[in-house]
Protein backbone atom coordinates (compact mmCIF):
# COMPACT_ATOMS: atom_id res chain seq x y z
CA UNK A 1 0.00 0.00 0.00
CA UNK A 2 1.36 3.74 -1.19
CA UNK A 3 1.05 5.60 1.35
CA UNK A 4 1.50 9.60 1.50
CA UNK A 5 1.79 12.12 3.78
CA UNK A 6 1.78 15.38 3.49
CA UNK A 7 2.86 16.87 7.24
CA UNK A 8 4.22 20.53 8.98
CA UNK A 9 4.76 21.21 12.28
CA UNK A 10 7.88 22.91 14.45
CA UNK A 11 9.29 22.71 17.52
CA UNK A 12 11.15 26.27 18.05
CA UNK A 13 12.80 26.47 21.34
CA UNK A 14 15.15 30.13 22.18
CA UNK A 15 16.64 31.11 24.48
CA UNK A 16 18.21 33.61 25.90
CA UNK A 17 21.87 32.82 27.55
CA UNK A 18 22.18 30.29 30.51
CA UNK A 19 19.17 29.15 32.30
CA UNK A 20 20.95 30.18 35.84
CA UNK A 21 21.09 33.64 34.82
CA UNK A 22 17.42 34.08 33.75
CA UNK A 23 14.98 35.77 35.80
CA UNK A 24 12.00 34.34 36.64
CA UNK A 25 9.36 35.94 34.32
CA UNK A 26 7.01 38.64 36.30
CA UNK A 27 3.44 37.86 36.16
CA UNK A 28 2.09 38.68 32.58
CA UNK A 29 -1.34 41.23 32.94
CA UNK A 30 -3.51 40.70 30.47
CA UNK A 31 -6.58 39.44 29.66
CA UNK A 32 -7.52 36.13 29.86
CA UNK A 33 -7.02 34.04 27.10
CA UNK A 34 -10.26 33.19 24.85
CA UNK A 35 -11.42 31.02 21.34
CA UNK A 36 -12.31 33.23 19.02
CA UNK A 37 -13.78 32.00 16.01
CA UNK A 38 -13.15 33.68 12.83
CA UNK A 39 -13.76 33.24 8.93
CA UNK A 40 -11.29 33.61 5.95
CA UNK A 41 -11.45 32.66 1.93
CA UNK A 42 -9.23 30.72 -0.07
CA UNK A 43 -8.70 32.08 -3.35
CA UNK A 44 -7.96 28.28 -4.70
CA UNK A 45 -10.92 26.17 -4.77
CA UNK A 46 -9.46 23.47 -3.99
CA UNK A 47 -7.80 24.43 -1.28
CA UNK A 48 -10.46 24.33 1.23
CA UNK A 49 -10.29 26.35 4.50
CA UNK A 50 -13.59 28.74 5.93
CA UNK A 51 -12.86 29.20 9.15
CA UNK A 52 -10.41 28.63 12.44
CA UNK A 53 -10.51 29.17 16.07
CA UNK A 54 -7.86 31.93 17.14
CA UNK A 55 -6.68 31.25 21.27
CA UNK A 56 -5.90 34.70 21.74
CA UNK A 57 -5.99 37.50 24.87
CA UNK A 58 -6.44 40.08 22.24
CA UNK A 59 -8.28 39.65 18.91
CA UNK A 60 -7.75 42.89 17.01
CA UNK A 61 -4.09 43.05 17.92
CA UNK A 62 -3.52 39.45 16.26
CA UNK A 63 -6.13 39.61 13.46
CA UNK A 64 -3.94 40.65 11.08
CA UNK A 65 -1.44 38.50 11.61
CA UNK A 66 -3.68 35.56 11.94
CA UNK A 67 -5.38 36.16 8.48
CA UNK A 68 -1.07 36.03 6.89
CA UNK A 69 -0.90 32.83 8.14
CA UNK A 70 -4.32 31.20 6.46
CA UNK A 71 -2.80 32.61 3.50
CA UNK A 72 0.19 30.71 4.19
CA UNK A 73 -1.34 27.87 5.15
CA UNK A 74 -3.79 27.89 1.51
CA UNK A 75 -0.26 28.33 -0.43
CA UNK A 76 1.47 24.81 0.82
CA UNK A 77 -1.12 22.68 -0.88
CA UNK A 78 -1.28 24.68 -3.74
CA UNK A 79 2.57 24.46 -4.09
CA UNK A 80 1.78 20.66 -4.36
CA UNK A 81 -0.37 21.13 -7.03
CA UNK A 82 2.18 23.34 -9.45
CA UNK A 83 5.12 21.75 -7.96
CA UNK A 84 6.95 25.36 -8.63
CA UNK A 85 9.99 24.94 -5.91
CA UNK A 86 9.63 29.05 -5.89
CA UNK A 87 5.93 28.77 -4.55
CA UNK A 88 7.55 26.79 -1.81
CA UNK A 89 10.55 29.07 -1.55
CA UNK A 90 7.64 31.83 -0.66
CA UNK A 91 5.88 29.57 2.41
CA UNK A 92 8.84 27.86 4.04
CA UNK A 93 11.17 29.41 6.39
CA UNK A 94 14.99 28.65 6.01
CA UNK A 95 15.64 26.16 8.86
CA UNK A 96 11.90 24.61 7.56
CA UNK A 97 11.73 20.78 8.71
CA UNK A 98 9.18 18.49 7.59
CA UNK A 99 8.61 14.92 9.93
CA UNK A 100 6.45 12.56 9.86
CA UNK A 101 6.20 8.76 11.26
CA UNK A 102 8.74 7.35 8.75
CA UNK A 103 10.16 10.99 6.86
CA UNK A 104 12.06 13.60 8.03
CA UNK A 105 13.25 16.06 5.68
CA UNK A 106 15.26 19.34 5.78
CA UNK A 107 14.10 22.09 3.60
CA UNK A 108 15.79 21.41 0.45
CA UNK A 109 14.62 17.67 0.38
CA UNK A 110 11.12 18.56 1.17
CA UNK A 111 10.89 21.14 -1.91
CA UNK A 112 12.86 18.57 -4.02
CA UNK A 113 10.24 15.69 -2.78
CA UNK A 114 7.12 17.51 -3.61
CA UNK A 115 8.05 19.09 -6.50
CA UNK A 116 9.44 16.01 -8.46
CA UNK A 117 7.26 13.06 -6.68
CA UNK A 118 4.18 11.45 -8.68
CA UNK A 119 1.75 12.63 -6.41
CA UNK A 120 -0.12 15.75 -7.01
CA UNK A 121 -3.12 17.24 -4.43
CA UNK A 122 -6.50 17.33 -6.38
CA UNK A 123 -7.91 18.90 -2.75
CA UNK A 124 -7.35 19.74 0.30
CA UNK A 125 -10.02 19.89 3.13
CA UNK A 126 -9.27 21.39 6.42
CA UNK A 127 -11.23 20.83 9.69
CA UNK A 128 -10.94 21.92 13.32
CA UNK A 129 -7.82 24.67 12.52
CA UNK A 130 -6.67 25.90 16.07
CA UNK A 131 -3.89 28.66 15.92
CA UNK A 132 -2.21 30.42 18.85
CA UNK A 133 0.51 33.13 18.71
CA UNK A 134 3.42 33.26 21.01
CA UNK A 135 5.81 36.09 20.11
CA UNK A 136 6.63 35.91 16.51
CA UNK A 137 6.31 32.15 16.62
CA UNK A 138 2.41 30.90 16.17
CA UNK A 139 1.33 26.72 16.28
CA UNK A 140 -1.57 25.97 14.16
CA UNK A 141 -3.26 22.59 14.48
CA UNK A 142 -5.48 21.23 12.34
CA UNK A 143 -7.06 18.47 10.47
CA UNK A 144 -7.51 17.77 6.77
CA UNK A 145 -8.51 15.22 3.83
CA UNK A 146 -6.54 15.64 1.16
CA UNK A 147 -7.29 13.83 -2.19
CA UNK A 148 -4.55 13.01 -4.53
CA UNK A 149 -5.19 13.76 -8.52
CA UNK A 150 -7.40 11.04 -9.98
CA UNK A 151 -6.52 9.05 -13.48
CA UNK A 152 -4.25 6.40 -12.25
CA UNK A 153 -4.25 3.07 -10.01
CA UNK A 154 -2.74 4.29 -7.54
CA UNK A 155 -4.34 7.15 -6.90
CA UNK A 156 -5.43 7.86 -2.91
CA UNK A 157 -7.36 9.59 -0.13
CA UNK A 158 -6.12 10.03 3.64
CA UNK A 159 -7.30 12.02 6.63
CA UNK A 160 -4.14 13.46 8.40
CA UNK A 161 -3.52 15.48 11.60
CA UNK A 162 -0.85 18.04 11.70
CA UNK A 163 0.78 20.53 13.55
CA UNK A 164 2.62 23.26 12.26
CA UNK A 165 4.71 25.99 13.18
CA UNK A 166 5.22 29.63 11.97
CA UNK A 167 7.80 32.22 12.46
CA UNK A 168 8.46 35.67 10.75
CA UNK A 169 11.16 36.06 8.81
CA UNK A 170 11.88 38.98 7.21
CA UNK A 171 8.85 40.90 7.84
CA UNK A 172 6.43 37.48 7.10
CA UNK A 173 4.69 34.67 8.32
CA UNK A 174 6.50 31.27 6.94
CA UNK A 175 6.66 27.68 7.98
CA UNK A 176 9.39 26.29 9.99
CA UNK A 177 7.67 23.23 11.04
CA UNK A 178 5.64 20.50 9.49
CA UNK A 179 5.15 17.80 11.65
CA UNK A 180 2.29 14.90 10.26
CA UNK A 181 0.97 13.71 13.79
CA UNK A 182 -1.44 10.30 12.38
CA UNK A 183 -2.35 9.14 8.57
CA UNK A 184 -5.28 7.23 8.38
CA UNK A 185 -5.55 6.24 4.40
CA UNK A 186 -8.92 5.94 3.22
CA UNK A 187 -8.73 3.84 0.33
CA UNK A 188 -6.05 1.21 -0.21
CA UNK A 189 -4.40 2.53 -3.79
CA UNK A 190 -3.12 -0.34 -6.22
CA UNK A 191 0.59 -0.62 -5.72
CA UNK A 192 2.60 1.25 -8.66
CA UNK A 193 3.83 -1.13 -11.24
CA UNK A 194 7.16 -2.36 -10.81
Amino acid sequence: MKQFAVCLSVIVLVGGGSLHAQKPAAPRESNMLSQVQLTTESQYPSVRIKEYTLITDNVDAQRADAEAIMQVKMEVPRAMQTKDPAQFDRVLARDFVFRAEDQFHNRADYIRDRTSGEDRVKTADYQNLVLQFFGEVAMLTYRNIVEDEPGGPSAWKAEMVWSEMFVKEDGRWKVSALHCIKLNMLNDPAPAAQ
